[in-house]
């Protein structure tokens, strides 16, 4: 895998394939570019797909903590900046949303279209269950370890007879985390928000959300109803990881949406 060192001597690994428009894809947490491999082959057709490790994921470097969602942001502008690519289309799951919510929000004019899946404008820890969940992953990771905190989430993910070998390579690839840089991670989600600044998100923007998401539809609603353009899509029948669980219906309305806005 190619790989660019950024400002602060960090090196971002990615994959890329395709020719065209510039097509960046990003991971959510404890994940890595490899997770995109249900997208990459079928969005390649049509774009010049991007798809990074985040750092402290992946194949790219684990610098210490703290990290913070901006961080990221910022580190893959610098991967386009070092790729010579001006704008992007942006596509991103659960914390790879946040991110791609802080790049379009921060460089709103370099942000061509926006693909949010599965993440809400924020997330404040406004209620008991949010708190929950967090405490719980911290807790499960602190004391028993990321192949347990796997377990847990790939039963939670992919809970049905015929996902057993999506469940047994999610558990594989989540637990090979190291538990220092998942939990760096992990806590640059609680606090962090774009809802204040959706307004300045003026590309064409699709929400998309599956039917059995941790987080409702309706907190998605949200960020659609400030975004300028923004626009929603549910998908039944999928959970949290709705590229992996449902990859067809995924592309295809991935697909539809950004060649909407080409043409």
């Amino acid at each position: 895998m190619p790989s660019v060192t950024l400002a602060d001597g960090v090196r971002l690994h990615y994959r890329e394939a395709g020719q065209g428009e510039p097509l960046v894809l990003l991971h959510g947490l404890g994940s890595s570019g490899a997770d995109w491999e249900y997208q990459i082959p079928a969005f390649a057709e049509h774009y010049r797909v991007i798809v990074p490790d985040l750092r402290g994921s992946g194949d790219s470097d684990k610098p210490r903590g703290p990290y913070r969602i901006s961080r990221f942001a910022d580190d893959i502008w610098q991967l386009l900046d070092a790729l010579d690519i001006e704008s992007a289309r942006l596509v991103g799951l659960s914390m790879g949303g946040a991110t791609a919510f802080e790049m379009a929000a921060s460089q709103p004019q370099r942000t061509t279209a926006l693909v949010v899946v599965n993440c809400p404008p924020d997330f404040a820890i406004t209620s008991l269950r949010k708190l929950l969940e967090v405490a719980m992953r911290l807790a499960v990771v602190q004391c028993l370890g990321m192949p347990r905190m796997a377990a847990m989430i790939g039963d939670r993910l992919f809970p049905d007879a015929d996902q057993a070998e999506l469940r047994e390579t999610f558990v594989q690839r989540y637990g090979a985390n190291r538990k220092r840089e998942y939990l760096w991670s992990l806590r640059s989600l609680p606090g962090w928000s774009v809802t204040d600044r959706l307004s300045r998100i003026d590309c064409p923007a699709l929400m998309v959300a599956a039917a059995n998401d941790y987080t409702p539809v309706a907190e998605k609603q949200v960020a659609v109803d400030a975004l300028p353009r923004g626009e929603l899509s549910v998908v039944d029948n999928s959970r949290h990881a709705t590229p992996i669980d449902s990859p067809d219906r995924f592309n295809a309305l991935v697909l539809d949406f950004l060649q909407r806005q080409d043409a």
